[in-house]
């Protein structure tokens, strides 16, 4: 049986199997064998080891668990899919990832596909792609899924199990005042082209996390993105304040917590390069 059946195919297998319990027989595709891992929300077709196939569908569940309900009302109907291959190489050679990018969701197959990682980073930010695919599909701006989901991928585990979500990671860090582009651009956009659209995305949804205001914009936004798709309205709304301000704010924000100083030259990041999964997958 080859991976691209069970990924298109009924869901009802995957749903007969005990929670944490390994599929009886390997998935093959082209020569790698996957084995199914299921849980209480995600099903994962793994090629690491057990153990650390469960370890990750324990953090992924909970994780699920922990944020979903607080941005969405509808649980997703659905298991969310993800491929796990061995490692970076066998994932880049699979599907032609370029350099910078360790995962990826494809909103047409529904599945995210990466490779096994100490920490699930690259997993959640990639859940919150597949979470607003299925209560929204292309409703949000792809700004305002680019930056939520990226809020996420750099988590750090606390003392008690939790995770904590760094607020500077290597996408703030990549932003100089010279690339720093009005928010009124960004927001407007129906593209992410520049270099730095991602960081500065995330950056915004960062700064509302720091001020304990990033549920109450993402769920204004939500509620009115038909009506307010680039989500202009709905932030000036939840900072009480006009977007020029919010604009000021946010930079200064941005230079107190870490980005280079202006002059440093920031890098590209995370440029994602066209994965032919249809013929991948053969769909």
């Amino acid at each position: 049986m080859v991976l691209c059946v069970l990924l298109n195919g009924p869901a009802v297998q995957a749903e007969t199997i005990k929670p944490y319990s390994l599929y009886a027989q390997p998935i093959l595709y082209k020569g790698l064998s996957f084995k199914l891992l299921t849980g209480r929300h995600y099903a994962l077709y793994c090629r690491c080891s057990q153990d650390e196939a469960r370890t990750l569908l324990r953090q992924l569940d909970a994780f699920y668990e922990r944020e979903y309900a607080q941005f969405f009302v509808n649980p997703v109907a659905d298991k969310t899919r993800i491929v796990l291959f061995q490692d970076e190489l066998e994932y880049r050679r699979s599907v032609n990832a370029p350099d910078g990018q360790w995962a990826h969701y494809d909103p047409a197959l529904k599945i995210s596909l990466s490779y096994y990682q100490k920490n699930p980073g690259a997993l959640f930010h990639e859940s919150v792609h597949r979470w607003l695919d299925a209560n929204y599909h292309s409703g949000a701006a792809l700004w305002f899924n680019e930056g939520f989901a990226s809020y996420f991928e750099s988590p750090m585990l606390k003392a008690d199990g939790s995770w904590q979500y760094q607020k500077v990671n290597f996408r703030i860090q990549s932003l100089a005042q010279q690339d720093w582009r009005p928010l009124t651009d960004l927001m407007r956009r129906i593209d992410l082209r520049y270099p730095t659209d991602k960081a500065q995305a995330r950056a915004l949804f960062a700064y509302l996390a720091d001020r304990g205001l990033l549920r109450d914009y993402v769920r204004q936004y939500l509620e009115t993105c038909f009506g307010d798709p680039d989500g202009i309205a709905a932030l000036e709304l939840v900072l009480h304040a006009p977007l020029g301000q919010i604009d000021l704010d946010l930079q200064e924000w941005v230079h107190k917590h870490g980005a280079p100083a202006t002059g440093e030259t920031s890098k590209s990041i995370d440029q994602r390069g066209s994965v032919a999964l249809r013929e991948l997958f053969q769909f």
